[in-house]
């Protein structure tokens, strides 16, 4: 703006310019070349990395989204399993809708709640103790049972799941009357396949394996579910297990 205003002052007489010059400046002044070109790139860079900075500040925070995505969070440092964490935000909106309003809103601020109790004198959160705490288990199994029982209809809810992952819009809402548009690269987002789907569910529900669950294990999940809790893991767990098998991968 400061380099526009400069060139609408070169081209002002006493102080005034008509609007119809200050338009066809404007279209000038977009379409240049050369320094004003690197310019307008560093700006846009620097206002790129304003809002990845802004959004890290804002994923940091969000205390159940981390407890949630821990159990595959070692996925997206893996090579070639085409898993991204750009998926996050996609997983994160079909766990809220399969959970509804109401228990999302619940679990999340018992999440944050359960984060404040491991923050140290330093004012970060000790987050291996927060991950290993009994109360966020509990969350975490919860949301695992959610998902199993929405999942008992696999296939339909597979092909919905896949639906909602692989939504990519244009735009990036900022507030409610505010949008950014995604560039190129961000609307070019890799396609989030049933395998993809799959390998992420077998590590979420990696920790409710019958065959490794000890007795305290056993009856904390019946605890966050009831008695039928641990046949709704092991049914979802076959479906992932015979998916993975179809598609010719680890079971």
């Amino acid at each position: 703006m400061r380099n526009f205003v400069a060139v609408l002052d070169r081209a002002s007489s006493n102080g005034t310019i008509a609007i119809e010059q200050v338009h066809r400046l404007a279209l000038a002044f977009l379409k240049a070349q050369g320094p004003m070109a690197e310019l307008f790139a560093r700006s846009e860079n620097s206002c790129r990395q304003g809002f990845a900075e802004a959004d890290m500040a804002r994923k940091r925070q969000d205390h159940f989204g981390r407890l949630i995505a821990q159990p595959f969070a070692t996925l997206f440092d893996q090579a070639g399993n085409g898993l991204e964490r750009r998926h996050l935000v996609p997983f994160f909106a079909a766990i809220k809708m399969i959970l509804g309003d109401e228990m999302h809103a619940d679990l999340r601020t018992r999440a944050k709640l359960i984060a404040e109790t491991h923050r140290g004198e330093d004012g970060t959160i000790h987050w291996d103790g927060f991950h290993a705490d009994r109360r966020a288990v509990l969350i975490l199994d919860r949301v695992r049972l959610a998902l199993a029982k929405s999942f008992k209809r696999f296939e339909a809810r597979k092909d919905w799941f896949l639906l909602v992952m692989n939504q990519n819009p244009a735009n990036v809402s900022l507030a409610s009357n505010a949008f950014v548009a995604k560039s190129a690269e961000e609307r070019d987002t890799p396609k989030f396949t049933e395998r993809h789907m799959m390998v992420m569910l077998d590590a979420l529900f990696a920790d409710c394996d019958p065959k490794t669950m000890g007795t305290e294990r056993r009856a904390n999940l019946a605890q966050a579910g009831g008695n039928d809790a641990e046949v709704l893991v092991t049914q979802m767990r076959h479906h992932i297990r015979m998916s993975l098998i179809r598609q010719g991968g680890a079971a």
